[in-house]
């Protein structure tokens, strides 16, 4: 092989590894968290200036006044990588504040193209920043000019410090993605909404994958600018993120080594393959126009009929197996009936003495325009009961519901639960003991039934940035007691066997079980369920009505919206009637149901 060929192969493999490193850094963000980070490049590009400011020393006094540009250090390597990381760890926070904490989905994807595309411009146009659209040149070699190496000899280093710093990122985002809080990401990606009722804080976890994403595409960018040299505006154009965003797709969104293979395919290999077509016209715009022809035909493609790309996300617990059942073995099921019955002991609550009141809500109201769906509400709700909350459609149940849980901001009034006020956000109303369910079942779709509950549990050790980052053992022993108590839930709402099945494969009644456990799995205090036999089986229905019966006997305390007034007769005591955003009566159900009143607005003649 000649030198030349050694040396093109190694100069692909480092731009692979530069890549693979962004790469990484974009799966994190977007495959894990769901953030559509459509100023990526930007984060990639200030790794890139980082590294070059802090290695290329001052403006030399033969080229005063023609190139300008801030700082100019002449740091020993590694130093500019980890300034690097660090300007991109920065920025990442920037764009967190600025787009991520109240936006999501397309808004979000729009204002993080427009914060992109101020930056572009802002360094373009201000030369004594960094050189304006000239940019910055003659940036020193790494690890050190002064080693006097041959060109081949010095790219087979750079190409082992790349490799080397590959392996690492891997292994950094492998364990991060395999942790609970790789799993606590995957479940705000999918619904953000029910991951803050399970008590997750949704901007902190996409602040922290956006801070280590913004690391990795920082590093990747570093060391792409010190191999080449030079670094420009032109190197880092806005479409140059959809290219990261190609290779992540058609590698295999969530999936690190979909995000290392999709890396070496689409901004390596496609864009390399371009230069070996026979030459057919002699406008050099055609190719680089068919290259982007080319990856928006994959893109397309892989979207259409395999969605999931190269390599699927993995199931991160599909190695768990189930408990052998008392049938088969009781070996396995007595060690987890061992461990979640003392928590079941611990939360029996004994027989009540006198009324207490566990839930209070005073005088709250909210209006979606001129809409009245609360009007100065007040009711209580008692410890250690069964409390019905009634009334026709669009008397103000489901809001209610809603501003109990920290999902909506209430205009006025309070809301308190023993005695500790009930504030958005929703991971912290969820953190005083309160879970939740929705009308219509809310399931991380993508996750598997087992990861599901495995979301819920509070304060996990291993959803820790350190804990995750330090491995298994660190966190383990936690989770296994979580495990213990999911198992155990799952096989009491029959759902063990479909413990490793996609969510999204369950049927209707089965996803409204699989939430009713979820629920219970963080062992609340007070449980919201929002209409939990609405729309299946009756025999499901009477399953679910026998388990939320039990639930006074566990220490739980239960509001449930329902409109099947069988259930509500059977269960609830005392019974809240709402209308027109206002409680229009209270009391035991014979009570409500001779209410002349109540009879008129919902039961009827």
């Amino acid at each position: 092989m000649s030198s030349a060929t050694e040396y093109y192969l190694i100069t692909i493999a480092i731009y692979a590894g530069c890549n693979g490193i962004m790469t990484l850094g974009l799966n994190l963000q977007f495959g894990l968290a769901g953030v559509l980070n459509f100023c990526f490049y930007i984060l990639v590009a200030v790794g890139g200036y980082a590294a070059a400011l802090t290695a290329i020393g001052p403006v030399s006094p033969d080229f005063a006044g023609t190139v300008q540009y801030v700082g100019g250090w002449q740091f020993p390597w590694p130093v500019p990588v980890v300034v690097a990381g660090l300007a991109g760890a920065l920025l990442a926070v920037l764009v967190a504040l600025i787009a991520v904490r109240r936006l999501r989905s397309d808004y979000l994807a729009i204002a993080t193209l427009g914060v992109g595309e101020v930056v572009w411009l802002l360094v373009g146009n201000t030369s004594s920043l960094v050189n304006g659209w000239s940019g910055l040149t003659s940036v020193p070699e790494p690890p050190n000019p002064n080693l006097g190496l041959d060109p081949l000899t010095y790219s087979g280093l750079f190409c082992l410090i790349v490799l080397a710093i590959t392996v690492l990122g891997f292994v950094v985002t492998e364990r991060l993605t395999r942790s609970p809080l790789g799993r606590a990401l995957r479940a705000i990606r999918e619904n953000e909404d029910t991951a803050a009722a399970c008590g997750q804080n949704v901007f902190a976890l996409r602040l922290q994958a956006m801070v280590l994403g913004g690391i990795l595409a920082a590093v990747g960018g570093a060391l792409f600018i010190e191999y080449i040299g030079s670094i420009s505006p032109n190197l880092w154009d806005i479409p140059e993120t959809f290219i990261l965003f190609a290779a992540l797709i058609i590698g295999g969104r969530g999936n690190n080594w979909g995000a290392i293979i999709g890396a070496a395919l689409v901004p390596v290999g496609f864009f390399e393959a371009t230069r070996f077509l026979p030459t057919f016209t002699d406008n050099p715009n055609i190719l680089p126009a068919l290259r982007w022809v080319v990856i928006g035909v994959l893109v397309y493609a892989f979207l259409l009929f395999r969605p999931n790309g190269l390599l699927p996300e993995r199931k991160t617990l599909g190695r768990e197996h189930a408990p052998e059942s008392a049938e088969t073995g009781e070996e396995d099921w007595s060690r987890i009936t061992a461990s979640v019955g003392p928590q079941l002991r611990m939360v029996r609550a004994p027989a009540p003495t006198a009324t207490k009141i566990a839930l209070r809500i005073e005088r709250v109201s909210k209006s979606y325009g001129g809409v009245h769906a609360l009007d100065h509400c007040s009711f209580t709700v008692n410890q250690g009961g069964i409390t019905g909350l009634i009334g026709p459609n669009g008397a103000g149940k489901s809001t209610a519901m809603g501003v109990i849980a920290g999902a909506i901001a209430p205009d006025s009034g309070t809301v308190t639960f023993l005695d500790q006020p009930c504030r958005r956000p929703a991971h912290r109303v969820a953190q005083l003991g309160i879970a939740r369910s929705f009308q219509i079942p809310q399931e991380f779709s993508q996750l598997t039934v087992l990861e599901n509950m495995m979301v819920a549990p509070l304060r996990q050790p291993g959803e820790s940035v350190w804990r995750a980052l330090a491995g298994p053992r660190f966190w383990k022993a936690d989770e296994r007691a979580s495990l213990d108590r999911a198992w155990w839930l799952l096989e009491r709402f029959q759902l063990a066997h479909q413990a490793h099945e996609y969510a999204a494969n369950l049927s209707g009644g089965q996803k409204k079980l699989l939430e009713l456990a979820r629920a219970l799995q963080s062992s609340p205090k007070l449980l919201l369920l929002d209409e939990p036999t609405a729309g299946i089986n009756p025999e499901l229905a009477s399953h679910i009505e026998e388990h939320i019966g039990s639930l006074p006997a566990e220490g739980i305390t239960v509001l449930i919206v329902e409109h099947e007034m069988g259930l509500v007769r059977r269960l609830c005591d005392p019974v809240i009637v709402m209308a027109q955003g206002r409680v229009l009566s209270e009391g035991s159900f014979d009570q409500i149901a001779a209410n002349q009143e109540v009879v008129s607005a919902y039961l009827g003649a």
